[in-house]
């Protein structure tokens, strides 16, 4: 990841492979969340491949109803 932010696309290449390997099947029986995520991925993209997002929050993005 080149983000020109100095080490921060670094670090999270460090991580990711284990990140992704501890959260698999996390979402396995939380038909809410997986159905949200499917609204967001068939949603037109806001954001093109190359252009800087933000990453808000931490952990692995968890949902709650209120």
């Amino acid at each position: 990841m080149a983000d020109g932010q100095g080490g921060v696309g670094q670090a999270y290449d460090v991580v990711a492979e284990l990140y992704a390997t501890m959260f698999t099947g996390e979402l396995a029986g939380r038909e809410d969340e997986l159905a949200l995520i499917g609204e967001l991925v068939a949603a037109p993209p806001v954001v093109r491949r190359g252009l800087p997002v933000g990453d808000l929050g931490c952990g692995p993005g968890e949902g709650r109803r209120c």
